[in-house]
């Protein structure tokens, strides 16, 4: 929480046109609060007993070709929230 308010105030300085004097923060959560140690060593293969299957899918030209053209000159209406 202080980082954020040390943020806001030299971003709130600096658009008044001052010149803050900028304290970087310092991160130290990890000293203060050190992880629990776990192994997460991570095997892809694990629980994996039988073939891998894999799909492709081919498309004809033709037919890719045939839905740009039916797709081209139409206009879609873009919807963009309002804040």
């Amino acid at each position: 929480m202080d980082c954020l308010i040390s943020c806001s105030e030299t971003w709130a300085a600096t658009a008044l046109g001052d010149q803050p004097q900028i304290e970087h923060p310092e991160f130290v959560s990890a000293a203060l609060f050190p992880p629990k140690e776990f192994n997460i060593g991570y095997d892809a293969g694990i629980g994996i007993t039988k073939n891998r299957v894999t799909k492709r899918f081919v498309f004809d030209a033709s037919k890719i070709e045939s839905l740009k053209t039916n797709i081209k000159g139409r206009t879609v209406q873009v919807l963009t929230p309002e804040f």
